[in-house]
């Protein structure tokens, strides 16, 4: 029974990922904050119908704080921006935590390479947000240990995978946001970030 919850719920969450995506030429309308919150608020749920593991609760409460940045910055991106960034500050905060609590052997290569990576955006993006140099800079020090924690921990390639997805669709979000405009950003960001969350809520429970 458990197991059927489970896949049902996985189910409806990349229904809903997937309705979200093919709706972006009618956006705003109504129902897509609803629609974007609840496919990532299904995954959250997903910790309490699987077998118990631990640090389901960490797991649970980084996905619904990451529905709630969704959910906010579909209602107004712009207004709503900074309230958005500090949800998802709050779901990296807690997603390392998850992470560093299951460490593993480290990825040593792909470290470097998200360093690296991260130095080189940041060095570009940063001098370009104006009065959010300062609220843009923590959130992408959180985003990146968020990075390098899941490259660390022991928990299989979907986490990782996931974590690597997360902060490059968190970069081109930025980079259209701050720098320049990106042909099918929109797919783009909403693609890479649900298949970054799906990965990792499946990667830890399975």
């Amino acid at each position: 029974m458990i197991r059927d919850y489970s896949l049902l719920l996985r189910a409806l969450s990349v229904a809903l990922g997937v309705a979200y995506l093919l709706a972006l030429p009618a956006s705003p309308y109504a129902a897509s904050p609803a629609i974007k919150g609840l496919s990532i608020a299904l995954l959250a749920a997903l910790p309490w119908v699987s077998r118990p593991i631990a640090g389901r609760g960490l797991l649970s409460a980084a996905l619904a704080a990451s529905s709630v940045g969704d959910v906010l910055l579909d209602i107004d991106p712009e207004r709503l921006f900074v309230a958005g960034l500090c949800a998802f500050l709050a779901a990296h905060v807690v997603y390392t935590v998850l992470f560093v609590r299951n460490a593993g052997t480290p990825r040593r290569v792909l470290l470097a390479a998200v360093l690296i990576c991260a130095a080189a955006v940041s060095f570009w993006i940063v001098p370009s947000t104006g009065a959010l140099k300062i609220p843009v800079a923590i959130y992408i020090c959180a985003i990146v240990a968020m990075t390098i924690s899941a490259l660390r921990s022991r928990f299989g390639g979907r986490v990782p995978a996931g974590a690597l997805l997360f902060l490059a669709s968190d970069s081109l979000l930025a980079i259209a946001k701050f720098r320049t405009q990106i042909p099918a950003r929109d797919y783009l960001v909403w693609g890479t970030y649900y298949a970054a969350q799906y990965l990792i809520a499946t990667g830890v429970l399975d």
